[in-house]
């Protein structure tokens, strides 16, 4: 007979045996994280927001939306979704974990032509990042290993003090 790993809940008294899928009570699992908002250019200061980097280790497959938060709102029309594959071998075995870097550009160029005029982009005091997954999660590994936020913060101010 082999071992079973049983945990126990103290709220709902219950006995939940470890293992046995990818559910929650028959509910998909899903993956939500939500960065603490950051001011890089201070609080009393507005930043273009260029570029959000982020670095993910991984084996199981699933699909993550990235979402920006600008100033407390998601902007969800920003939204992007990256799929990762999973990465077991045929006979069931995980494979080595992988990881890669990845860039969402914030902003964009205005040409004329071929003349860059400006740039159209995400601009404001508190930015944020919400990562999610779109629908379950497989089995395997999953990390967000670091997240980090390119701006340009030298900008006009847009904000007075009073006495």
């Amino acid at each position: 007979m082999d071992p079973i790993l049983v945990l126990g809940r103290r709220s709902g008294n219950a006995l939940l045996q470890v293992d046995e899928g990818y559910t929650d009570d028959g509910e998909d699992i899903e993956v939500l994280a939500e960065s603490v908002p950051v001011a890089p250019a201070g609080v009393m200061r507005d930043a273009l927001f260029d570029s959000l980097y982020f670095t993910v280790t991984w084996t199981m497959g699933v699909t993550l939306r990235i979402t920006p938060i600008l100033d407390g709102e998601e902007i969800t029309d920003e939204a992007s979704d990256l799929e990762l594959t999973e990465r077991f071998e045929s006979d069931g075995d995980e494979m080595p974990r992988r990881s890669r870097t990845y860039v969402k550009r914030l902003n964009r160029d205005l040409f004329d032509g071929e003349t860059r005029i400006g740039r159209v982009g995400m601009r404001g005091t508190w930015f944020g990042v919400k990562i999610e997954s779109v629908g379950g999660i497989g089995r395997g590994a999953l990390l967000v290993d670091a997240v980090s936020l390119e701006f340009d913060d030298d900008l006009s101010e847009t904000r007075e003090e009073i006495e």
